[in-house]
């Protein structure tokens, strides 16, 4: 994988750099009593405040202020049934949690499970009884710190997600991405690719799109090397359309290059669409990998995200990713000079954020 050229980002220049933890505080508190506000605002009484969604803005702000954790947890027992059928499985509980913190109702949101991997969730079917009794039952027993909203604790309603994963089960922890293609094709891909013959791995690839998805990433990526970018990119966003999390390593690649041409084209909503998953953004997720380039790309890519969050104005979130930027990066081997490009432009957006911004 090609290492990413810099361009142009969102940088506000400020004469002091000076983020803080206290103002980083000081604000995610006045965030949290405005929206918690609203959440009471459209849900007026509390027969009701139950059926209101959960507040998706205001269970940022309490993960970034480490408040309403939970501080007694049990891991829910894994149903014994469901692990001889080989089956993954996920569970969203609806709870309220009074203002001591514990748990008072669950309702079931969505559950889902299957064989295979839980972010591709093929063939997966609804009915999982012994994943929805295996998270209920361990509910019970958890505690929450208190939410304090002016020095007062509060009842509050939230998701939770219970994941069920066998290990060595998803293809994220794959060491090596393992492409279904038969050896043949494997070995011509190879052989293209070793001699550079990107217009052989064009003529090679464009008319095998309708056996493996897998030709649009080999598609786009040599016509990205052929410079017929734009094409590139559109093969790049079928292969993900078509495949979502399935080829983890290729899938990843494909997500970081579209991001920098939708950033460099204004699309900054598609940034954000690429990024955004039901079981957390790809991106970090692709962090655990221990290989320098790749790490070095990944927080490139998380600070255009944040930069198009804050383009569009979804001011937490943004202040969401250029933080989890600045508290992550050192523990990655990156390049001092692209390191601390990254760090600078984070750490002035963060403070953009919290002196200049009112959400």
């Amino acid at each position: 994988m090609k290492f990413f050229k810099l361009i142009p980002l969102l940088f506000i220049s400020l004469n002091v750099l000076s983020f803080s933890i206290e103002n980083f505080n000081n604000f995610l508190e006045a965030a949290k009593v405005n929206e918690y506000q609203k959440f009471y605002s459209n849900c007026p009484t509390s027969e009701e405040r139950f059926e209101c969604k959960s507040n998706d803005q205001l269970e940022l702000v309490l993960k970034l202020l480490k408040n309403g954790r939970a501080n007694k947890k049990f891991a829910p027992k894994y149903p014994e049934s469901e692990i001889r059928r080989d089956r993954n499985g996920y569970v969203i509980l609806t709870l309220k949690v009074n203002k001591d913190g514990v748990p008072i109702n669950s309702e079931l949101k969505e559950a889902k499970c299957g064989q295979g991997d839980i972010n591709i969730q093929k063939n997966w079917k609804m009915n999982c009884n012994m994943f929805v009794s295996a998270a209920k039952k361990s509910i019970a027993d958890w505690r929450f710190d208190q939410v304090l909203i002016n020095d007062v604790p509060i009842e509050r309603i939230f998701d939770h997600k219970f994941t069920f994963i066998l290990e060595g089960s998803t293809s994220s922890e794959l060491k090596s991405q393992i492409v279904d293609l038969p050896n043949i094709e494997i070995n011509k891909i190879n052989y293209l690719l070793q001699r550079s013959d990107f217009e052989g791995l064009v003529e090679f690839s464009k008319n095998r799109t309708n056996d493996s998805s897998v030709y649009y990433f080999y598609l786009a990526q040599a016509e990205e090397y052929l410079g017929q970018i734009s094409s590139a990119m559109n093969n790049y966003q079928k292969f993900i359309n078509k495949t979502n999390i399935e080829y983890f390593h290729f899938n990843i690649t494909a997500r970081q290059k579209l991001v920098i041409y939708y950033y460099e084209n204004g699309q900054y909503k598609k940034v954000i669409d690429l990024l955004q998953s039901e079981f957390g953004n790809p991106i970090k997720n692709y962090l655990r990998s221990s290989n320098n380039k790749a790490s070095a790309n990944s927080f490139y890519t998380l600070m255009l995200l944040g930069s198009s969050y804050l383009l569009e104005k979804e001011n937490l979130r943004a202040l969401n990713e250029f933080y989890f930027i600045v508290k992550n990066i050192d523990q990655h081997k990156i390049d001092d000079n692209f390191k601390n490009i990254i760090l600078e432009n984070s750490k002035n957006n963060l403070d953009y954020i919290l002196k200049n911004i009112s959400s």
